[in-house]
């Protein structure tokens, strides 16, 4: 079976099809750990917050599924001959980009209304276990997919 021709992202960065395509395999690998992370991450921090009442932990859990959503598009970006697609691509960018505008207005809103109303969320140790872990594991998925995504010539990773 022919390779299809490699796409201007290949081109440009001097990969072959077949170097392309396991760089490609490997950010599948870390958006898959990714989106496994942001999963229980998610479903602690929102159960965590609604146990504090925390406005905050509940929005690092939306954060979370907003997050892991962008880890599933990533994935469907680089499965079958969407590897090699320009198209897909871009409707990869757009739609990672349109997640991360999904969160603002929520935070924004929840958190002027607890201000104005003077509510304090209660001491979650779950929370700060949860936040202390993150801050170690999500700094090195981000940093291994950026190099990744800086191999391959792809903005949505």
């Amino acid at each position: 079976m022919a390779l299809p021709p490699p796409s201007p992202a290949i081109a440009s960065r001097q990969l072959s099809a077949d170097d392309y395509r396991r760089l490609a395999g490997r950010v599948k690998l870390l958006s898959w750990l990714s989106l496994g992370w942001m999963t229980i991450e998610g479903g602690v921090a929102i159960v965590a917050g609604i146990v504090a009442g925390s406005i905050a932990l509940i929005g690092f859990g939306i954060d979370s599924a907003i997050e892991g959503l962008a880890s599933a598009i990533i994935i469907w970006r680089f499965t079958g001959s969407r590897v090699f697609s320009e198209g897909a691509e871009t409707r990869a960018q757009k739609l990672v980009a349109i997640q991360f505008f999904i969160l603002a207005p929520y935070v924004g809103f929840e958190s002027v209304k607890v201000l104005a109303s003077g509510d304090q969320a209660d001491v979650s140790w779950l929370g700060i276990a949860l936040s202390a872990s993150s801050v170690v594991i999500m700094p090195a998925l981000g940093i291994a997919k950026q190099r990744l995504a800086d191999q391959l010539g792809s903005a949505a990773t």
